[in-house]
């Protein structure tokens, strides 16, 4: 293309200047930009309008002079030798920059295709590293799990082998001879196999007995263990944070494990009980820093901050959300995990007067993601995959990251279905 058609393709005068040009631009680009043309593809139109405003910029500031041009027509009168040569000129130059901006693209092409190649082959040898390393440690446990068998059958073996064989008819021989040659005390053999049988039964009953009870109370206190190893790890799962959520403390609370009741907020102080471990508690002041002032049972003390956490230990079971709630995340932070890889645009006008969780749920078998919205503070998504979605808003206070909900208040409603994200931008507007 020459210069004189990248005047006419601007739709721009002659005598334009550089913020005429910006402004033709400016005005041209927004009426035929892909994205406010979903139905018609003018990609290359409009990259036809990028390359002519760099080369109208570029002679303007090369102080070239367009000759024998008419707004949207060409001039009818004959040019002259020089004007000719400047044309012959210009449309080298500019070949001369399309052919540069050309190759550049190329080289931009070439160095991505090769990075993505060069990862794509590092993901690989990582994994077959690691696969190799999970199948060699397998190996090894087999092996070693196949010579234990081995050698434990062997030993067993030996031992019978080893144990001294009776036999029963050299008993039943010694038994009769005795009986024939002591008559009197036939009877009185027989009385005291009878009582030696009772005897038996009942050291067995007592043995059985005492073996249940032993039984039982392993069980009784491996479980109790196993309560307070699992109190443990869901206290130690997100990390304390002390001063957080202060509004909700008053009210009933749970013992995260076995909690000291102290007479004063002291450690020092005397204690006045122990509060198992996952037991509910009435909190009735917190306006002592890290201390809490709480009734349990029939007895009243204080307790450390960190050994307690919100709401009830039922709620808590219901709903998974056990341990310290931990910090809110930032607004507009995807939750759950998954990274959506979209094109697609929603801006959000949030109006909340409280936070929110914003789900997406694909109707076309797309992974469902959720956005975290702080209350008053608007989002814009950027990356939707394009599919028609279900759009559903949670509300509520005091947000826990175990498991990534409101523990009070907490609402849903749809605010839109069956919306279809494709490559144009959406709005939605939250509001009470």
């Amino acid at each position: 293309m020459s210069l004189l058609d990248d005047y006419h393709l601007l739709e721009l005068d002659p005598n334009a200047t550089e913020q005429d040009a910006k402004a033709a631009y400016r005005r041209l680009a927004r009426l035929y930009h892909p994205d406010k043309n979903p139905t018609t593809d003018t990609t290359e139109h409009f990259q036809r309008l990028q390359d002519a405003y760099q080369s109208v910029l570029s002679s303007m500031r090369q102080g070239a002079i367009v000759q024998d041009w008419h707004k949207y027509e060409f001039a009818n009168d004959k040019v002259s030798p020089n004007n000719q040569d400047n044309d012959e000129i210009q449309r080298a130059y500019i070949k001369e920059s399309q052919r540069a901006y050309d190759d550049m693209r190329r080289k931009n092409a070439s160095h991505e295709r090769a990075k993505e190649a060069a990862l794509r082959s590092a993901r690989s040898k990582y994994k077959e590293k690691n696969a190799k390393k999970i199948y060699e440690d397998a190996l090894k446990a087999s092996q070693n799990n196949f010579s234990e068998s081995i050698l434990d059958s062997d030993i067993e073996a030996s031992n019978q082998a080893n144990e001294p064989v009776i036999d029963p008819s050299l008993f039943r021989s010694f038994e009769k001879n005795f009986n024939e040659s002591n008559p009197d005390l036939a009877p009185n053999h027989v009385s005291q196999s009878e009582s030696s049988v009772f005897k038996r039964v009942f050291l067995s009953v007592s043995y059985i007995v005492v073996f249940a009870m032993g039984v039982y109370s392993t069980l009784y206190w491996q479980d109790i263990e196993s309560d307070q190893a699992q109190a443990d790890t869901f206290k130690e799962s997100i990390p304390f944070i002390a001063g957080l959520y202060p509004q909700f403390r008053n009210g009933v609370n749970y013992s995260f494990k076995n909690t000291p009741l102290f007479t004063t907020p002291d450690t020092q102080a005397s204690e006045i009980a122990m509060i198992p471990a996952l037991t509910d508690v009435v909190v009735t002041n917190n306006s002592k820093p890290n201390w809490l002032a709480i009734h349990y049972q029939d007895q009243a003390g204080w307790v450390r901050e960190e050994h307690l956490g919100f709401g009830s230990i039922a709620a808590a079971n219901t709903s998974k959300c056990l341990g310290n709630p931990g910090l809110a995340p930032e607004n507009g932070s995807l939750l759950g995990g998954f990274e959506p890889k979209g094109t697609s645009r929603l801006r959000l006008l949030n109006k909340l007067n409280s936070h929110g969780l914003l789900s997406f749920e694909s109707y076309d078998g797309l992974a469902p993601f959720t956005l975290y919205l702080k209350a008053g503070q608007s989002f814009a998504a950027n990356f939707i995959p394009k599919g028609r979605y279900r759009l559903v808003l949670h509300t509520g206070s005091l947000y826990h990251g175990a498991c990534q909900q409101f523990l009070f208040n907490q609402s849903s409603t749809i605010v839109m279905d069956q919306v279809d994200f494709a490559s144009t931008e959406l709005s939605l507007t939250l509001a009470l």
